[in-house]
C-alpha cells in the first residue's frame, strides 16, 4: 500500500494499522516520529467518521439479531426513540438515493410503535420530440443516459449523480467499455457533464451532472419529504440547464425541436 494514497481510499484495516502500530510502538519503548503520531491522529478521526456513517447498519443487525429499541438506545447511551429515528432517517436517505431497495425495512420485531414510512417514485417523462434526440445519440447512449437519470440526485446545483461507469453497465447488461463509450456519447453531446459530487456517505466522489434535453424530465415523488433535502411533497424535476445544449459531435443542421411534454404524447420510464 502506497503511503502517498488518500485515507479515504484505503480499506479499514489499513487506516486501524496506522493507528495501531505507533501505539505498539510507544509501549515497546520504540521511538514514534512526530509525522507517524500526527497520521495516526488523522486515521483515528477516518475511523471515527466511518463508524458515524455506518452506524445505521450496525443498528439494522442489532435489530435482526433480536434487539430492541429500548436495549439499543440503552446501550449508546441515547434518548429514547433516538436509534430509531436515526435508522429510518438513514434509510429513507439511502432508499431515495437508490441506494437501498425499496422494500428494504427493520428487520425486528414490531414492539407496538408505528413505524414511520418512506416510498419514493423515480421516473422520467419522456416525451415524443425526444426521438430526434435518440436517433442521433443512438440506442446505447440514450439507455445509458436513462440509467444517469434515473440514479441521479438533488444537490445545490441541480441534480447530479455519482454512479460510475461500471454501474451502467451493470444495469444495462453491457461490458464496461460499452458503457464507457456511450457515457463518451453523451458528454460530446453536452448532456452529461463529469464532476465531483458528494455521495450518500458524505464523501465526495467522480460522478455526472446531467443537462437533460428540453422535455425530458425526472420526476421524484414521495409520501414524505425524503430526509436532510428541505422539498415538500412536490415532485423534484429535471429541467435544462442551458437552453440550447448542443448537438451531438459531428452533427450538422438545426438543433433538435423538442414540444412540450403537456402538449404532445409523452413515456415514462421508471427505476
Amino acid at each position: 500500500m502506497s503511503q502517498q494514497e488518500p485515507l479515504w481510499k484505503r480499506a479499514s484495516t489499513g487506516v486501524l494499522a496506522l493507528v495501531i502500530d505507533p501505539e505498539i510502538d510507544s509501549l515497546l519503548g520504540r521511538p514514534v516520529t512526530k509525522a507517524r503520531a500526527l497520521q495516526a491522529l488523522v486515521a483515528r478521526q477516518e475511523l471515527a467518521e466511518r463508524m458515524r456513517r455506518r452506524r445505521w447498519l450496525a443498528i439494522e443487525r442489532a435489530r435482526a439479531a433480536g434487539a430492541g429499541w429500548t436495549e439499543i438506545d440503552t446501550a449508546l447511551g441515547n434518548r429514547p426513540g433516538q436509534a430509531q429515528r436515526e435508522y429510518q432517517t438513514t434509510l429513507a436517505r439511502q432508499q431515495c438515493l437508490g441506494l437501498a431497495t425499496p422494500d428494504r425495512h427493520d428487520p425486528g420485531l414490531s414492539e407496538g410503535a408505528t413505524a414511520v414510512t418512506h416510498t419514493t417514485a423515480r421516473a422520467l417523462t419522456i416525451p415524443a420530440g425526444s426521438r430526434t434526440w435518440r436517433r442521433r445519440l443512438g440506442a446505447q447512449a440514450w439507455s445509458a443516459l436513462e440509467e444517469l437519470a434515473l440514479s441521479a440526485h438533488p444537490d445545490e446545483q441541480g441534480w447530479s449523480t455519482a454512479i460510475g461507469v461500471r454501474g451502467v453497465a451493470v444495469q444495462l447488461g453491457i461490458t464496461k467499455d460499452t458503457a464507457a463509450r456511450a457515457v463518451n456519447v453523451l458528454i460530446h453531446a453536452g448532456l452529461v457533464q463529469r464532476t465531483r459530487t458528494t455521495g450518500p456517505d458524505g464523501r465526495r466522489r467522480a460522478g455526472y451532472r446531467l443537462n437533460l434535453p428540453p422535455g425530458v424530465q425526472r420526476v421524484e415523488t414521495s409520501s414524505k419529504p425524503c430526509p436532510d433535502w428541505g422539498y415538500g411533497d412536490q415532485p423534484r424535476r429535471i429541467g435544462r440547464v442551458r437552453s440550447n445544449p448542443p448537438a451531438c459531435a459531428g452533427a450538422t443542421g438545426e438543433q433538435p425541436t423538442l414540444f412540450e411534454p403537456s402538449a404532445i404524447p409523452v413515456r415514462q420510464v421508471t427505476a
